[in-house]
């Protein structure tokens, strides 16, 4: 466990933003504390129960069997507590409990519940909307993404920042400002600092905006370097630009490229100022 909360702190620390706390585990397949805790406390009981009648372990186990099936406090009361109160409720009875076979299913149930909760909270954030997909598809909800292997540090940095919705565009950046009177400022007036017409997110800033001569050769040299995959994704992508972006994120052959255009494309936009809404009177962020 103090691994898992060095890998956790290194990984914030690595890529300097403000993590939306189920990313750090569904990028890096890292199990949250109170899952590996539960899971552990599961194995340990399956250990229990595989001792011979004699030991002076199974002896403690009928005891506390005892307790929780009349209802009583206790170690396995408290477990049943445990399970029931996860984000995505684990409920077991006295069988469960008592038969090895039965608890290894719990141990199952217990991962399915991790991995529908971080489902779950991917399918409602706003700032998981470049993974969401991906998660519903093939590939499991929880694990080590390929485009953590990327080389460059920066680049690394840039793409997980991205897909992470802690990056600098006005979607974000503006989310955390308000205005004199406390109120949030809306989405529909995050415009972009280049063409001040649309609302400078993701999309927009790596497919869309033209006003920016420097941003349309970064485009047209990252676009003509991915043009084999792109067109592979015809169907998928619905004929929108979103589209491609999402297929753009979920290729681990295209991750190292990407990660380049992202950094590149960071830099430029880190260089000019934001737009502010001139109705609006802002506070500084």
């Amino acid at each position: 466990m103090v691994y898992c909360d060095w890998v956790r702190v290194k990984w914030i620390r690595a890529n300097q933003i403000r993590p939306h706390i189920p990313n750090l585990y569904t990028e890096t397949g890292l199990v949250p504390i109170r899952y590996r805790r539960v899971t552990l406390t599961l194995k340990f009981l399956a250990y229990l129960l595989a001792q011979p009648p004699s030991a002076y372990v199974a002896a403690a186990y009928r005891d506390t069997l005892e307790l929780a099936t009349a209802g009583k406090p206790g170690w396995l009361s408290d477990l049943r507590r445990v399970l029931a109160s996860l984000p995505s409720p684990v409920l077991v009875d006295a069988i469960d409990i008592s038969d090895a076979a039965a608890v290894g299913a719990l141990v199952k149930n217990v991962q399915l519940s991790c991995h529908t909760w971080l489902q779950g909270v991917i399918d409602v954030s706003p700032k998981t909307h470049l993974i969401r997909n991906r998660a519903q598809g093939s590939q499991p909800v929880s694990k080590f993404r390929q485009y953590l292997h990327v080389p460059d540090p920066k680049h690394r940095k840039a793409l997980t920042r991205l897909l992470s919705s802690a990056h600098g565009l006005a979607v974000e950046k503006l989310r955390r400002v308000r205005d004199v009177h406390g109120g949030i400022i809306p989405r529909a007036r995050r415009l972009c600092r280049f063409c001040e017409l649309a609302v400078e997110d993701e999309c927009h800033a790596m497919l869309d905006c033209r006003p920016n001569a420097q941003l349309l050769l970064l485009r047209e040299a990252f676009l003509a370097d991915v043009s084999v995959p792109i067109r592979g994704y015809a169907a998928a992508t619905g004929g929108s630009n979103y589209g491609l972006l999402l297929c753009l994120v979920a290729d681990p052959a295209v991750s190292r490229r990407l990660a380049k255009y992202v950094h590149e494309l960071f830099c430029l936009f880190d260089d000019v100022a934001l737009y502010r809404p001139p109705v609006l009177l802002l506070n500084a962020p």
